[in-house]
């Protein structure tokens, strides 16, 4: 696998051992053809007898990387690559304080797993945007609270270059 797919893979699992955390996938899914229905229906989950959209998606949103020659013939990349980390939680009366709880676990347990599992040497802080100023999207016909979590991990690697 790849440094991007190891990551993904890890980042997933960070997510996976929050409590409740619902589903998580390690890339962003989208829907085949006009079947959104059936796209809906891998983000539901039932917690506590209670159905629900709780969901979280990794998306790889880009990398920089910088050049750094470390000897006739080899040069060593050190690579940030970007991620973006989504959460769908449904809306219901009593939501919003189990979403802002979920996303502040979810922040905590990624910045404070540094390596992503050993895939990387370190990452930046996460910072955490509510697209919609808060008021959340609609996932088919399902209201959803929505919560962005975005870092940059930090590889480095040697390349053979003439």
């Amino acid at each position: 696998m790849s440094d991007i797919g190891d990551q993904a893979a890890a980042i997933k699992t960070i997510i996976e051992g929050l409590s409740n955390y619902g589903v998580a996938y390690d890339h962003q899914p989208a829907p085949r053809g006009n079947d959104f229905a059936s796209f809906i229906d891998h983000f539901v989950v039932t917690i506590s007898t209670k159905t629900q959209i709780r969901a979280w998606t990794v998306a790889y949103t880009g990398e920089n990387r910088e050049d750094r020659t470390v000897a006739i013939g080899a040069t060593k990349v050190m690579r940030r690559i970007n991620w973006l980390v989504r959460f769908f939680q449904s809306w219901d009366d009593t939501s919003e304080v189990d979403f802002r709880n979920l996303v502040e676990l979810a922040i905590n347990a990624i910045d404070s797993n540094r390596s992503l599992g050993g895939t990387a040497l370190d990452h930046t802080p996460c910072t955490v945007t509510m697209p919609n100023q808060g008021q959340g999207v609609m996932l088919g016909d399902w209201g959803c609270h929505l919560g962005e979590i975005r870092f940059a991990s930090l590889t480095e690697e040697t390349l053979a270059s003439s």
